[in-house]
């Protein structure tokens, strides 16, 4: 599915970013923003999308670690386990010759918010004393939050945030521009293998968003009258994409 992490490299350098977030793709839906977090000095990058699957379906595929080498294909090595009541996952990425595999362990926290129809997971490095696998590298993932917002019962806002250090001998602008072009393709990635795969929907999450498929309708309505009297502000669904002209924040 995803193209291996160091092989999405291009051959110009992407511009220099600065503290303040800016819009740096467009792509297939995923408007992906970036910019330099100022405690790691790493590059920060964020995704959002409103997607045409349910939160049902989308999960059948994001919270099953077995389901995760048909979403990349380069993951050759996978396990998870708890521990201390957290949960932890061990991820190997098989990386094209001469770049060295990537390698992450991870500790994994979900939050669950069903009154606002939305989901938040959270991803973070840890050293629990697993040796480097030889021939690997470890990455470093100072941050990385997927936050899923049911829309509707058909659609999906996917908001995507993380700051990462690929590590090894990487140029910096390299190494930015792997990480801006990885977020897009972990969504997109996500979203094409839960609708290839089509599995049964997950229980938990079946009716996430009928309500705001009403108010949608609602919105709808407002906003055609809205324009038809030339108002300059209509009001808008939500939740939503922040539009690539707007104003943008988001703080992990």
């Amino acid at each position: 599915m995803r193209a291996p992490l160091l092989a999405t490299l291009a051959l110009t350098t992407s511009a220099k970013l600065s503290p303040e977030w800016r819009v740096v793709a467009e792509n297939r839906g995923v408007v992906t923003r970036a910019r330099i977090d100022e405690a790691s000095q790493l590059c920060a990058v964020h995704g959002e999308a409103v997607v045409g699957l349910s939160m049902a379906e989308l999960m059948t595929v994001f919270l099953d670690l077995e389901q995760y080498d048909k979403w990349d294909d380069t993951l050759v090595e996978k396990r998870q386990w708890r521990a201390d009541g957290a949960d932890f996952i061990y991820q190997r990425f098989q990386q094209p010759w001469p770049v060295r595999d990537r390698e992450l362990v991870l500790k994994m926290t979900t939050y669950p918010y069903p009154d606002e129809n939305r989901l938040a997971v959270r991803y973070e490095s840890v050293d629990d004393g697993t040796p480097v696998a030889r021939g690997a590298v470890r990455t470093k993932a100072q941050k990385v939050w997927w936050n899923f917002t049911a829309v509707s019962e058909t659609e999906t806002l996917i908001s995507h945030y993380s700051c990462v250090d690929p590590g090894g001998a990487i140029p910096g602008w390299a190494r930015d521009l792997v990480v801006q072009k990885w977020c897009a393709s972990q969504i997109l990635a996500l979203v094409e293998t839960a609708k290839e795969l089509g599995l049964a929907p997950v229980e938990e999450f079946l009716g996430w968003g009928a309500p705001k498929a009403v108010e949608l309708l609602s919105y709808k309505a407002q906003s055609e009258e809205c324009e038809e009297g030339g108002v300059a502000t209509c009001p808008s669904p939500t939740p939503r994409p922040v539009p690539p002209e707007a104003a943008f924040a988001f703080e992990p």
